[in-house]
């Protein structure tokens, strides 16, 4: 097995572990850079090339922010969010299901990973198409390098997935895969992480339009309920102060915590309960409902680990997978 498919492997290795048990891993463990984003004129030759065994039921076409909505037009506003580039659509058939392909190519996989991540239900279960990916009824969706990929079949019998994944697998040779993830998302701690639950909004973090760049995940403290925590990357320190400031309007404030970071405070709010922030360096976390503020000070501090280790060029990767 040469390197490259010896990385791939690995990767897909651990990104079907991140699905099955939250998310991603490391942009400076792994070689890099990543290949290039897929051009749209030679992703749309390929898409009008049936793979075998289908046919084509509706030509490709494509859309970019000022059209997008004539195709989804409830969907559109939440896609536009992110730093969308263009989007293609073709629709085929085999004799057996109808299946519409939607390809969303975003400027960063980052973005790209975040409108897939947008798209997860509490019913979705995780697949092994790299390079993340899950099944929500007999639908299929895709995370792969620049793209989110979804392919919608005609019918919901649990039945037709075989047939939406030989699809799957033969489109998505279209793109390559990353080598070379996110970092953001390689800052999470990973004891107690629950699958499935990391998510990137690029804006209206916690529903907010001054907070974005913000990824989220939910943990399970041992014989505990369930907390979530928030991670902004801010452009600086400044900026970082600026989120705290608007996280302890909405978070309620109350005390300090001098010994949690470069600043950190204790807050209640009727939304989200107990609450606990802390800022370090660009980076400001939040956990809530606290109740267990021994689970949440330490959730906290291996966050605050993780970056230390990061800012200074150290690896990401986690020790074990998500």
């Amino acid at each position: 097995m040469n390197l490259s498919r010896a990385l791939i492997l690995a990767l897909s290795v651990l990104l079907v572990s991140l699905s099955a048990a939250a998310d991603e891993a490391v942009t400076k463990a792994l070689p890099g850079p990543n290949p290039p984003a897929p051009a749209q004129a030679d992703l749309l030759a390929g898409l009008a090339k049936a793979p075998d065994g289908w046919q084509i039921a509706e030509a490709p076409a494509a859309f970019h922010d000022d059209d997008l909505w004539k195709w989804i037009d409830g969907e559109a506003t939440q896609i536009l969010e992110y730093q969308f580039d263009y989007a293609l659509k073709v629709t085929y058939s085999n004799g057996k299901a109808r299946i519409e392909v939607g390809i969303f190519v975003a400027k960063t996989p980052l973005d790209a990973f975040g409108i897939f991540s947008r798209e997860r239900t509490p019913s979705s279960k995780s697949a092994p198409v790299v390079n993340s990916s899950f099944f929500d009824g007999t639908q299929l969706h895709v995370w792969r390098n620049y793209a989110y990929v979804r392919f919608l079949p005609d019918k919901t019998d649990p039945s037709v997935r075989p047939v939406v994944r030989d699809l799957a697998d033969k489109v998505c040779k279209l793109i390559e895969p990353a080598t070379v993830l996110p970092s953001l998302l390689t800052l999470l701690p990973t004891e107690g992480l629950v699958p499935g639950s990391v998510a990137y909004f690029r804006a209206n973090a916690l529903g907010s339009a001054d907070l974005g760049n913000a990824v989220t995940v939910q943990y399970t403290p041992a014989g505990g309920k369930r907390v979530t925590l928030w991670v902004f990357a801010a452009k600086d320190e400044a900026a970082a102060g600026k989120v705290m400031t608007t996280l302890a309007a909405l978070l309620g404030k109350q005390s300090a915590v001098p010994d949690l970071g470069d600043e950190a405070f204790r807050g209640t709010a009727d939304a989200y309960g107990p609450t606990l922030v802390m800022r370090q360096a660009q980076f400001v976390a939040a956990v809530f409902p606290a109740t267990q503020q021994d689970f949440a000070q330490a959730l906290l501090r291996r966050l605050s680990v993780r970056i230390e280790v990061c800012e200074a060029g150290g690896q990401c990767r986690p020790a074990g997978a998500f």
